[in-house]
């Protein structure tokens, strides 16, 4: 395990922020340089902070330089664990702006697996492309832009917008209005192997049948017309 944190360096310290890793060396209580690494790990040294006589050692008016309390990581599983966020959230980039965007379907059986499970039931890839394919029917020029894309370990958070013009009959109920409508959500991801596995996801559904047409975007006349009758 290292101690490390992030930290805002002084100026003292910048003349020492290269490629260096600093770490503490328990025996001698020393701010220890390993140069030639790829990255800057600091810690904040408790008790008297000496300079040595070891030429990679920190000084201690640059030391002065660190400053909040330490953390603990294990750096090799946390660069694992970076890099395959990274792969994670370019999956889920990869589905709306290669495959949705551009109408590519061919691209779902790289990104979708076979036991995936939607939020209406449908199961894989073919699933997947059912739902999306009546969704661009219904909104021939759809686009989807992504907002925010957040990955934690197996999930990845979507924050998406979409823009479209209602030319079709959406999910065989509300025939073509003819409106532009923008829609908004956030979804959430599940990925296991570099493939999709589950979903959930949270619409705005209300807006979006105001938006059509469905549902008067005045609610209290539903109201009146409740009271009248």
């Amino acid at each position: 395990m290292i101690k490390i944190e992030q930290f805002i360096p002084s100026d003292r310290l910048k003349p020492f922020i290269k490629t260096y890793l600093i770490v503490e060396s328990f025996g001698r209580k020393l701010n220890k340089i390993l140069p030639d690494t790829s990255l800057i790990i600091a810690f904040r040294l408790k008790g008297i902070t000496s300079n040595g006589s070891d030429k990679n050692t920190l000084p201690t008016s640059a030391a002065a330089g660190l400053t909040r309390s330490p953390r603990f990581l294990n750096y090799s599983d946390n660069k694992r664990e970076i890099m395959k966020n990274q792969k994670n959230k370019e999956i889920v980039r990869s589905l709306y702006e290669d495959g949705l965007n551009k109408r590519n379907y061919d691209l779902l059986d790289e990104l979708i697996a076979e036991n995936y499970s939607g939020i209406r039931g449908e199961t894989g890839p073919s699933g997947f492309k059912t739902t999306t394919v009546s969704i661009i029917e219904s909104f021939p020029d759809i686009q989807w832009n992504i907002e925010d894309l957040i990955a934690e370990k197996d999930k990845v958070v979507v924050r998406w917008s979409t823009k479209g013009t209602h030319q079709g009959t959406f999910r065989g109920i509300f025939p073509a209005s003819g409106k532009q409508i923008e829609d908004r959500a956030i979804v959430i991801y599940q990925i296991k192997d570099y493939k999709i596995v589950n979903v959930w996801k949270q619409v705005d559904r209300l807006g979006f049948l105001q938006q059509i047409g469905v549902i008067p975007e005045d609610l209290s006349s539903l109201a009146s017309n409740q009271t009248t009758k």
